[in-house]
């Protein structure tokens, strides 16, 4: 994917996974990027509850340091 420049009012930094559950139940999140600062766990899968908020939210992505960015609709490396 080509890189392009995120507008900083458009991107949310999340320093830890409740960060993200705290965002996602805000109005502001939608059509937001995600950039985490610490990385994805576990079998490098998001719950399915979180992926639904991600969805329902219209995220465009969410990068975590071990995965890069993960894209919608799966938001997944797979």
């Amino acid at each position: 994917m080509q890189d392009t420049f995120i507008n900083e009012d458009e991107l949310f930094i999340a320093s830890g996974p409740s960060s993200i559950d705290d965002f996602l139940k805000t109005t502001i999140s939608k059509r937001k990027y995600i950039h985490c600062t610490f990385p994805l766990m576990g079998k490098l899968e998001l719950s399915t509850t979180v992926v639904r908020e991600l969805n329902k939210q219209d995220i465009q992505w969410i990068h975590f340091p071990n995965t890069g960015r993960l894209y919608p609709p799966k938001f997944s490396l797979t």
